[in-house]
């Protein structure tokens, strides 16, 4: 059995060991992980431009086109309707890929920033997503 240390004596501490910084195989495998996570914002946002940018594009390139067509498919009631309707959709998918992109900016802007206001706009930012999506 080691003797106990005296009063005096001098303790050797071992030198701490330098963190090497993740392999490039976990960064891989936390990446692929990310996807699984649904609420992360970068996965979102990405979830939200290949859905919803198409469905945009589409109201913008259409609606232009048919606009004053007159069909004999429905009544002008019907395709007033129809028309404020796919307006109505086309902005909220806008307006809720603008803020999954947010979200996403957000996220990433830690650096430099204020820690309060940052916090703050994270909030907005959630609460505007909460509120389209009742």
């Amino acid at each position: 059995a080691p003797a106990p240390a005296s009063p005096g004596a001098r303790v050797e501490v071992p030198e701490v060991l330098t963190r090497e910084g993740p392999s490039r195989s976990a960064r891989r495998g936390r990446r692929l992980l990310r996807l699984l996570h649904a609420n992360d914002p970068a996965v979102a946002f990405s979830a939200s431009c290949l859905v919803n940018v198409p469905q945009v594009a589409a109201c913008a390139v259409v609606f232009p086109l048919f606009w004053t067509a007159d069909a004999d498919v429905c009544t002008a009631e019907a395709r007033a309707q129809w028309r404020v309707w796919g307006i109505a959709h086309a902005l909220r998918l806008a307006v809720g890929t603008a803020v999954a992109g947010a979200r996403w900016w957000l996220a990433t802007a830690g650096d430099g920033a204020d820690a309060r206001t940052l916090r703050r706009w994270r909030a907005l930012a959630a609460n505007a997503r909460n509120s389209l999506d009742a």
